[in-house]
């Protein structure tokens, strides 16, 4: 395995470099992940027969290593396209080509003050509001999506202080089309009770065939703010955020005459988690999530909440398997617990409630329905887990009307295996 690694790694930079000097300080780290769904009931009709079945895998090799004493690089190949029941790869070299480098950036230490990444990486943590770009896990993407950005990021802390930046890109085509995101975020650690953080990001498209070069001809900016920590025993988690900036093209639906559309969506999302014994480990958890809608679409304002490139999900269903991530025109609440019992402190069961509904109606369309989620989770080791999920939601009869009302289920089964 590390000789695969080794040689991906080598591919990615220079395959001309001396692989014993390329290697230097060489450590690898990968994932076999398997999951396996059965979906129900899609159309929220129990009359049809629409029961959806498969089985994906994605395999991740990463390898990090030195150039030398101030650089080190790291490479990560992907092959997440095959699918059960599919034909086999036929050889090796189809097996390799099934592999994407998702990540392939060197890390430049200590240079001005501060770490710098360059090239394809990962940007963000998994499930949060406003922008993530990396591996979408199971059982909250069946599909096994990965998203990563090429472009540079800086990393600097001092003592209770830490800030980072972002300049990338997410698409180019031909140099006509481009989507680029540029941000900064920063934190202070002001004690266990609040840790308090801030960010603004913008993401801009333009499109030289509409408009003069390099003028972007869609400016969205989102502002935030950022406070949690630890009180009586209580972890949560704040989070306040809004839109600012404008689109100079004429977006479908918003004032045509004007041109101009601009950007006033908000948002809030807070949570809470307290942890007990009770016969084990058990931790209790609420939250409660809102993101603006459009009041209207024919004036020049774009009120509902728009974000770079979130990853907040709610539910196995409605934020897994029907992929709504964010909370733009959604407000939401939420309940759940887990519990690890002493006697078998290698399983972990879960539970969840989810309350779902437009911000501003769609249509005549205000509740969108329910959902209750289960999963068991058995760590067999630090590196080898086997979890099961099933979800349930239950649609509102407006909002899946005229299809049906009968509930979609979803069954998961999935395998992780790091190494």
């Amino acid at each position: 395995m590390k000789k695969v690694i080794g040689m991906l790694a080598v591919v990615a930079f220079a395959s001309s470099m001396a692989s014993a000097e390329l290697l230097k300080n060489f450590k690898y780290t990968g994932a076999i992940e398997v999951g396996a769904i059965s979906v129900d009931n899609v159309d929220y009709d129990n009359n049809t027969d629409d029961q959806l079945n498969g089985v994906l895998s994605r395999v991740t090799l990463g390898a990090n290593f030195d150039l030398n004493d101030d650089v080190n690089a790291q490479v990560t190949a992907i092959k997440n396209a095959r699918k059960y029941g599919t034909n086999p790869e036929s050889a090796i070299n189809g097996a390799l080509d099934a592999f994407n480098f998702e990540e392939a950036y060197l890390n430049l230490k200590g240079v001005l003050g501060m770490d710098h990444k360059l090239g394809r990486q990962y940007y963000g943590n998994a499930g949060d509001l406003v922008v993530y770009y990396g591996p979408l896990m199971m059982p909250y993407d069946p599909a096994f999506t990965v998203n990563a950005i090429d472009g540079w990021t800086g990393w600097w802390n001092s003592g209770k202080w830490t800030a980072n930046a972002i300049i990338a890109k997410t698409i180019c085509v031909n140099g006509k089309v481009d989507t680029n995101v540029i941000g900064l975020k920063g934190g202070y650690n002001l004690n266990e009770k609040a840790n308090l953080g801030v960010y603004v990001y913008q993401k801009m498209v333009q499109n030289t065939a509409t408009v003069k070069p390099f003028t972007p001809n869609d400016n969205l900016n989102v502002g935030g703010v950022k406070v949690n920590g630890k009180y009586v025993g209580v972890e949560y988690n704040v989070e306040g955020a809004m839109n600012f900036g404008k689109n100079t093209t004429v977006a479908t639906g918003y004032a045509a005459a004007s041109k101009t559309t601009k950007y006033q969506g908000t948002a809030v999302m807070a949570n809470a988690k307290y942890a007990m014994t009770l016969g084990g480990k058990m931790n209790f958890e609420g939250e409660f999530a809102m993101g603006s809608g459009d009041k209207t679409t024919t004036d020049a304002k774009v009120q509902a909440f728009a974000t770079i490139n979130s990853d907040y999900r709610l539910g196995f269903i409605y934020g897994g398997y029907q992929n709504n991530a964010g909370i733009t025109n959604l407000t939401t609440w939420n309940v759940g617990a887990h519990w690890t019992p002493t006697k078998v402190n290698k399983l972990t069961i879960c539970a969840k409630f989810y309350d779902l509904k437009y911000t501003e109606k769609v249509g005549t369309v205000t509740k969108i329905g329910n959902e209750i989620d289960f999963g068991a989770n058995w760590q067999h080791s630090e590196k080898t887990s086997v979890a099961l999920s099933y979800g349930m939601f239950t649609p509102n009869r407006d909002y899946s009307f005229p299809a049906g009302k009968s509930a979609e289920t979803k069954l998961g089964l999935d395998f992780m295996v790091k190494f």
